[in-house]
């Protein structure tokens, strides 16, 4: 065993001092431990299918041992590394059921185990991710002060509440000036939808989880880009001579502006957090993108680093450092859209 123990037994045991012998081993943990080693040293090895039996094994035969929820735990991970995704899922969702009251099974090893679901559920785009989405955004209140703030606790909540919000996203990009006649009453709700966009993503940015403050900033960005494009391609009212169309769309220009500031400005905090903290996702790789659009050739080309999240790296020192990233102000109400120039009457010189 780790201990260095051996068996007390030798060729001459008959069976019934043999029998004793292997319930003392049990009992002072020499059988247990040998298991538990012999299962480790498998997945030591890469030998995940001597592993996940030498696991099975100890849950099987010891049930009674402190440790066997987390070994259900481990079995899931490595079904889930190895891309056994039905197998995976089926291990984290038995973790759940079979220990759902049990002491033995912390809230964050559940909470854990439920994230594991979502993300595996999220990359087949199965339908379960949106309950068990909202059962992480509930779930999290019943961690403890100390156990929210465990990085990877508090990067599953953060995930959900980001994904939460993709209703809302769609309900302010949905919003376009396509219509003349409609132009200043949709103007009017993107303005006010905006501002909720805003305020929902800063409250995710402010819980401090690296990777999706950064996803959350480089949001707010992408929000205040979308406003300026829909301004920028709202379509030309009619009647309007060349000065006057001139002088209209002269006008719209304006208006984008700021709103492009405001974009870039988000985007660039976001990604000097992104390269600090080396987490580099899909949010940095469109911020750097939507940044060259308004200022070519400010990034020559995508940075070569590894494509990867907070999942597999992040610290305690990391969790502290996110709470630097600067958040922007909310702005002010963007402008009104400047009316038309009207269309000369008829036979004015």
């Amino acid at each position: 065993s780790s201990e260095g123990k051996t068996w007390p037994m030798d060729r001459k045991s008959n069976p019934e001092e043999i029998k004793a012998q292997l319930a003392m081993a049990e009992k002072e943990n020499w059988v247990p431990d040998a298991q538990f080693n012999s299962a480790l040293w498998w997945e030591g090895l890469g030998k995940s299918d001597k592993a996940i039996a030498g696991y099975s094994a100890y849950v099987s035969r010891f049930k009674d041992k402190k440790d066997v929820p987390d070994i259900a735990f481990n079995i899931a991970r490595i079904h889930e590394k190895d891309g056994r995704v039905a197998e995976a899922l089926k291990a984290y969702e038995a973790l759940n059921a079979t220990y759902s009251r049990d002491p033995r099974a912390t809230e964050p090893l559940r909470y854990q185990s439920k994230y594991r679901q979502y993300l595996l559920h999220l990359k087949a785009k199965n339908p379960a991710a949106d309950k068990l989405q909202d059962e992480l955004v509930k779930g999290f209140g019943k961690l403890s002060a100390t156990e929210q703030q465990d990085i990877g606790n508090l990067n599953a909540f953060a995930h959900a509440k980001f994904n939460e919000l993709d209703g809302l996203w769609k309900q302010y990009t949905d919003i376009k000036f396509n219509k003349v006649s409609t132009i200043k009453k949709d103007f009017e709700a993107k303005q006010k939808k905006i501002q909720e966009v805003e305020a929902a993503y800063a409250k995710v940015l402010a819980l401090g989880a690296g990777e999706w403050g950064i996803a959350a900033l480089s949001r707010i960005g992408f929000a205040y880009s979308d406003f300026s494009t829909n301004i920028k391609k709202s379509p030309d009212p009619k009647g309007l001579d060349p000065d006057q169309l001139d002088m209209y769309r002269s006008e719209l220009e304006n208006m984008a502006f700021p709103l492009e500031d405001k974009a870039v400005e988000a985007l660039e905090k976001a990604l000097a957090k992104a390269y600090e903290l080396k987490i580099y996702n899909q949010y940095s790789l469109e911020a750097q993108e939507k940044i060259n659009e308004y200022r070519r050739g400010y990034y020559a080309e995508v940075k070569p680093v590894t494509y990867q999240g907070s999942e597999y790296f992040t610290t305690a020192a990391v969790q502290k450092d996110v709470g630097a990233v600067a958040k922007i102000s909310p702005p002010p109400p963007p402008p009104a859209p400047a009316p038309a120039p009207q269309a000369p009457a008829a036979g004015t010189p």
